[in-house]
């Protein structure tokens, strides 16, 4: 079983769960950046796309026995 966000209390489960870090501040960050660059551009602004990698955190609700 895997969960999405790795909250803090996936590791205080009864059996910690396995969760997709999908690293909020990052997204935050580049957010507020995408927001504030037309503040600073001298023209129109081209539209960008940003990925960022998830990380898989894996704990024992995805562990064989």
């Amino acid at each position: 079983m895997v969960g999405c966000g790795n909250v803090i209390h996936s590791d205080f489960l009864r059996i910690p769960l396995t969760s997709v870090d999908q690293d909020s501040t990052a997204i935050g960050r580049h957010a507020a950046q995408l927001a504030l660059s037309p503040i600073g551009a001298k023209g129109p602004v081209q539209p960008t796309t940003e990925l960022l990698t998830p990380r898989l955190v894996v704990r024992a609700s995805s562990l064989r026995k």
